[in-house]
């Protein structure tokens, strides 16, 4: 796939926005509070926030259109801590598919009471997984903390919404919406049931942010 770059430049104070609440992730020092080798889940969850300098946003077009008449634009939305290399700093990504129908399938979920476009996890690796639902219709997030915590034992899993108020794609648009997400363990949901009484990830993330896409570098050199 051929991707056209739109992103900020790099420079701190390009974008605002913050992504905080709870966020248990065990092995993660930062946010494990409990001792080394115990299945306990910390009460009350450790406070998180990313407190994101850098705000980047990438367009995806599809390289021969011409030959997939179901080919979309997509867009992936990064707030990172630094201007490091994404794999290593903390950062949180959005993916968004199809491009042209985000808001309108955002004010469809909106209309059904859902406080915007839903953010879903993808579904649990069974046997007996239902198919997968259109990617159009919802968002995908993650969280990846590269710069404090390389090597979590779990990947956190979110589940939640994103409400956009702008969603430009070309250079000086704006991107700017506020989100809500619960962090969920796909692997312990899978062993153990859902809710799991051991989960490794938990926790409730809230935040927002605002940025213009200017074309240069989606990433640095450090």
């Amino acid at each position: 796939m051929l991707s056209a770059l739109l992103a900020a430049t790099g420079c701190e104070g390009v974008g605002e926005g913050q992504l905080s609440g709870t966020l248990f992730i065990r092995d993660c020092p930062a946010q494990d509070p409990t001792t080394p080798g115990s299945r306990d889940v910390p009460n009350p969850l450790p406070a998180f926030a990313l407190d994101p300098h850098y705000f980047f946003g990438e367009v995806l077009f599809p390289q021969r259109p011409d030959l997939d008449p179901n080919a979309v634009d997509s867009m992936v939305i990064r707030l990172q801590r630094t201007s490091h290399k994404p794999d290593r700093t903390d950062l949180f990504e959005l993916s968004l598919y199809d491009l042209d129908h985000v808001l309108t399938n955002q004010a469809a979920a909106m209309a059904r009471g859902t406080a915007g476009l839903p953010i879903l996890p993808p579904d649990v690796g069974t046997t007996m997984a239902p198919l997968p639902t259109d990617p159009a219709l919802s968002a995908r997030a993650s969280l990846k903390l590269n710069g404090t915590c390389d090597s979590p034992r779990v990947a956190p899993l979110f589940r939640g919404y994103v409400h956009f108020t702008a969603l430009g794609r070309n250079v000086g648009d704006e991107v700017a919406a506020d989100l809500r997400v619960t962090v969920e363990d796909g692997r312990a949901q899978r062993e153990q049931g859902n809710p799991p009484p051991a989960p490794d990830v938990a926790g409730e993330l809230s935040g927002s942010f605002r940025f213009r896409l200017t074309s240069g570098r989606g990433s640095f050199t450090l």
